[in-house]
């Protein structure tokens, strides 16, 4: 069952990180999704989306990427 969009998305970027939180509707419930984004460099980056239904206690990682721009 895919996600039901909720509100935008609130965060800040600080000490190289990026936080963001909204909150979504998964089978009927309400659940946290938190995005980190880090390890920023001049063509690539960290990207991770995690889950949370107990308010960020735990969070469960759902999407993880390493991004690089190819040379072309």
């Amino acid at each position: 069952m895919p996600l039901e969009a909720g509100s935008p998305s609130i965060g800040e970027f600080g000490d190289g990180v990026g936080t963001f939180l909204d909150q979504e509707t998964y089978k009927g419930r309400g659940i946290l999704v938190r995005q980190l984004w880090s390890k920023f460099r001049l063509s690539s980056y960290h990207f991770e989306q995690a889950f949370s239904a107990d308010f960020g206690k735990p969070w469960e990682a759902r999407f993880i990427a390493n991004r690089s721009r190819l040379k072309g």
